[in-house]
């Protein structure tokens, strides 16, 4: 080992290099978003398993939300009242389990094409497809099989009203609708990795054996479709 005053001393870096470095921080930090996602079909609500008519544990009631219900599932999903509103007024629904008359899980539907902000992503379908989405448990309500047993409720009341397909958007990071989904007969349909950087986008779209289906640099959001 070399004595101590004879070991190199550090260089100074550059104040040009800490600049640069500073700079690339704060655009990672605030100017680059970036999200990976797994779209999800269920292409036929009649499929063994995707509507069984589970029950769930005592005391938890599934039904189909009135409007009168949703301040308490503004509460559980911490969505403001205004957006929920919103999703009223453009023909979305609300389903959600209850127990003791206040929402334990709940989720949003929506009918038809559809557009998703945080990934760029549009869906486009016509009104016998629902998109289901902004699903939410409270955490006391958590491992109580509320998400597979209400999904297939779901599926069974859909059917009845003339609904022939499900769409879900799983992001890369939430596993376990990535595990239940495929047991309720869903099958994964693409893969969507998104970039934004101050306002310019760009979204890559691939099949489930990683092909490119689509990519687009873009810097607008669509005003003719309904966004979330």
């Amino acid at each position: 080992m070399l004595p101590a005053a004879a070991l190199p001393l550090p260089q100074p870096t550059p104040r040009a290099t800490v600049r640069v470095r500073r700079l690339w921080q704060s655009i990672h930090s605030w100017g680059l978003r970036q999200a990976a996602a797994y779209v999800f079909q269920l292409d036929d609500l009649t499929l063994p398993g995707s509507s069984r008519d589970d029950s769930l544990p005592d005391g938890y009631v599934f039904r189909d939300v009135c409007w009168e219900d949703l301040v308490d599932c503004v509460a559980t999903s911490g969505t403001t009242l205004d957006e929920y509103r919103r999703r009223w007024q453009h023909g979305g629904r609300c389903y959600a389990v209850f127990r003791n008359g206040q929402a334990a899980h709940s989720g949003w539907l929506h009918f038809g094409s559809i557009y998703v902000r945080g990934l760029g992503f549009l869906i486009e379908a016509d009104l016998s497809t629902c998109y289901v989405y902004n699903i939410v448990t409270a955490a006391e309500h958590r491992q109580r099989g509320l998400y597979r047993n209400s999904q297939r409720k779901l599926t069974a009341m859909l059917r009845t009203h003339g609904v022939r397909r499900m769409t879900q958007v799983v992001m890369a990071t939430n596993v376990i609708p990535q595990i239940v989904l495929p047991q309720l007969g869903y099958r994964l349909v693409h893969s969507v990795r998104h970039s934004s950087l101050f306002g310019w986008k760009m979204t890559t779209v691939r099949n489930p054996a990683g092909r490119v289906i689509s990519r687009r640099l873009f810097c607008r959001t669509p005003k003719t479709v309904f966004v979330i």
